[in-house]
């Protein structure tokens, strides 16, 4: 059994069986008020503080190269080891937005002590899953829980309540 933010997906379910738990997406958060005029969708040229090694740095990689593409400058990624040092250095003002998982953003977010607010939509929000070995369905039923009608672990990847979500 592995317990983390495992995001569901057909590869994943091609070796294990998943049950979900939560649903998570990308988040921002800004310096309260908003000072710099962040606009989630354009960051271009802006300071994007992130956790190094995540999705969100692959993320910001990729749209810092269409930033250039374009023409404009890329952006300033300032990467670090915890999402703890990204949010503050954001609330510090050393960076201009914290780019992270919308529940590391939300508890970066309630912690701040009213030094940072969150901005924009929760972008490409997915189902987080415990993984389970692919033999074991009776675990990965006893996992889901007492409302379970579905009779197979991958089934329960999809069909368990997707509404839920952790912020923190």
């Amino acid at each position: 059994m592995g317990i983390s933010s495992f995001t569901i997906n057909a590869e994943r379910l091609e070796n294990v069986s998943m049950v979900s738990y939560f649903q998570a997406g990308i988040a921002y958060a800004v310096r309260t008020g908003n000072p710099y005029d962040i606009d989630p969708a354009d960051l271009c040229g802006k300071r994007v503080a992130l956790q190094v090694g995540t999705y969100q740095e692959e993320l910001s990689l990729e749209r810092s190269d269409q930033c250039r593409d374009a023409g404009r400058p890329g952006y300033d990624m300032l990467a670090y080891v915890s999402n703890s040092d990204a949010a503050t250095n954001v609330a510090g003002g050393k960076g201009d937005i914290l780019m992270a998982d919308s529940p590391v953003t939300a508890y970066a977010v309630a912690r701040s002590r009213g030094t940072l607010e969150q901005i924009g939509d929760i972008e490409e929000s997915a189902l987080n899953g415990i993984v389970v070995p692919k033999g074991q369905p009776e675990f990965a039923e006893a996992l889901r829980g007492p409302s379970s009608t579905s009779s197979t672990p991958a089934t329960c990847a999809r069909s368990s309540r997707p509404g839920a979500t952790r912020t923190a």
